[in-house]
């Protein structure tokens, strides 16, 4: 019988490897490519667990149909709901069984990088998770795969400015004359100083601000 949560704690790549499925859903994800991956998820009817229960496969496709080429996976692991402890048990019980996961994922949808996104409080976790990420790397699993492991704050914050957003993504990708670069695509979007940037939907306006980050990285220097 199969368990979610390995009855001992995975310490080690070769400890994972060694299971009866450790590593052996990304060489199927690679073999078959990324369309019959998301065929085969699709088909699993494996759904999200964030209450939801929204199609996995149903999310992989239509993100993997979109005409652009920058796309990104986000691994959020830092229980935003009061009294959860679920991330973490995950993580402390198998981080390579995560990483593992996201790395699919990324495959499946061609992600240029992943995300994955902690609390700066889960000193274990992020530990964790970085060992697992280190050694798929230096095993070869993926030496060429971009992860990014994201310290994040501990409370909990539903609204965003926009100038706050785009600060965050200024700060996280290093762009040169961060403020600069701020104040003129607050600017060009017309964005006035206290617009805010709801987190807990997918509104039209998210949608917009999502533009904008990605403008901040992305687009030539003002």
């Amino acid at each position: 019988m199969a368990h979610l949560l390995a009855l001992e704690p995975v310490e080690t790549l070769d400890h994972y490897l060694a299971t009866d499925t450790g590593g052996l859903g990304l060489k199927r994800a690679q073999e078959l490519g990324p369309a019959a991956t998301i065929s085969e998820i699709d088909a699993s009817g494996l759904r999200g667990r964030g209450g939801g229960g929204f199609p996995t496969g149903t999310k992989w496709s239509t993100i993997a149909s979109q005409a652009g080429e920058t796309r990104y996976v986000v691994c959020n692991g830092a229980e935003g709901e009061p009294g959860t402890f679920k991330d973490r048990a995950l993580v402390r019980a198998n981080p390579y069984q995560l990483v593992e996961g996201v790395l699919i994922a990324g495959l499946a949808i061609g992600a240029t990088e992943t995300y994955i996104c902690l609390k700066a409080s889960f000193e274990t976790e992020l530990a964790a998770v970085t060992r697992a990420v280190e050694e798929f790397q230096e095993a070869g699993i993926c030496s060429d795969c971009k992860v990014t492991i994201v310290a994040g704050p501990d409370e909990f914050r539903p609204r965003l400015t926009a100038r706050e957003t785009l600060r965050y993504f200024a700060e996280l990708h290093q762009v040169a004359d961060a403020e600069a670069r701020v104040d003129a695509l607050m600017q060009r979007f017309e964005i006035g100083p206290f617009a805010h940037v709801r987190c807990d939907r997918l509104s039209t306006g998210m949608k917009q601000k999502v533009s904008i980050a990605r403008a901040i990285v992305h687009d030539p220097p003002v």
